[in-house]
């Protein structure tokens, strides 16, 4: 996915808030060891790794 997908991927996770998903993008993310997922957007590999988380939360589990 590109920025843009994963973002929009992002909302849809989020029950379709944005507010949230930017939120969420902005905070630090246990699972990233405290990273924030923004962080990660600027590489395929980073950008995997939050499509990953969430797939995570979308399956219910939380991270």
């Amino acid at each position: 996915m590109d920025q843009a997908e994963l973002m929009a991927f992002c909302v849809r996770v989020m029950s379709g808030e944005a507010e949230l998903a930017i939120n969420w993008m902005i905070g630090k993310a246990p699972a990233l060891a405290g990273k924030r997922p923004l962080d990660l957007m600027d590489t395929q590999e980073g950008r995997n790794t939050i499509e990953l988380l969430l797939r995570r939360v979308q399956g219910g589990i939380y991270i």
